[in-house]
């Protein structure tokens, strides 16, 4: 609740302002994420992390690696996905020259970096092959994997 929130700030700000990015506003998702709820959510925003740095890195072969790691959950998968969707989010819209806050990247710094190796007609490509993967996964009953796998080669054809 709020004393972890605190706490958290007082010895780690940055990742308090990871969990409120990665929650995407959500102060509900956020509190679930302090108590321990979903015990999972730090390590799949790591994993949303390295596939936003892969795809920036142009790195197909790792890219369809981090892709395939949590296809084993559904739900774990469909979360990463979401998460992967705000990352490019916030580098469009930093591209574009938004000043909207980010709802991923807590530190703005680096979402400029990143999102300077990308064309905006890039990020929105790779947001369409990223859309139609998680509406794959989460409103179909589409073999996980096999879907991945054949995301990561559209992924990389848009790189």
């Amino acid at each position: 609740n709020v004393k972890k929130a605190a706490d958290l700030y007082a010895k780690d700000e940055q990742a308090l302002k990871k969990i409120v990015s990665a929650s995407g506003g959500s102060y509900g998702k956020a509190l679930d994420i302090l108590e321990g709820k979903n015990r999972k959510t730090p390590q799949l925003i790591k994993k949303a992390e390295n596939i936003a740095s892969l795809l920036s890195e142009k790195d197909g072969a790792h890219l369809m690696l981090a892709l395939l790691d949590e296809s084993s959950d559904r739900e774990n998968y469909s979360s990463v996905l979401s998460l992967v969707q705000n990352a490019l989010r916030d580098l469009a819209m930093i591209k574009k020259g938004g000043e909207n806050d980010m709802i991923f990247y807590s530190d703005r710094t680096y979402a400029a970096e990143l999102s300077g190796k990308f064309p905006i007609s890039t990020i929105v490509r790779l947001t369409d092959v990223l859309d139609n993967l998680y509406y794959e996964v989460t409103q179909t009953n589409i073999n996980v994997r096999t879907a991945a796998v054949v995301a990561s080669g559209r992924l990389t054809d848009v790189m």
